[in-house]
């Protein structure tokens, strides 16, 4: 279960180098419902670091996420 507020589509680019434009989509799936690096207690950081890093974007807004993952 994922809880967010609305900055989750506050997403921008920082940066204008070559890199695959991202839809809000596929940000949310990674943020709210990818279950990778699910074992971490900083799976969202580290998930926010990788979408800066590797996708030179960053949220515009405030954004908080609650997210629990049942096994």
């Amino acid at each position: 279960m994922s809880i967010c507020t609305d900055g989750i589509f506050s997403f921008k680019p920082f940066n204008e180098k070559n890199v695959i434009p991202r839809t809000e989509s596929e940000i949310i799936e990674l943020l709210l419902m990818d279950k990778t690096g699910g074992e971490s207690p900083n799976m969202l950081q580290k998930k926010l670091r990788y979408i800066e890093r590797e996708w030179a974007l960053m949220p515009s807004d405030d954004l908080s996420i609650v997210r629990t993952i049942l096994k």
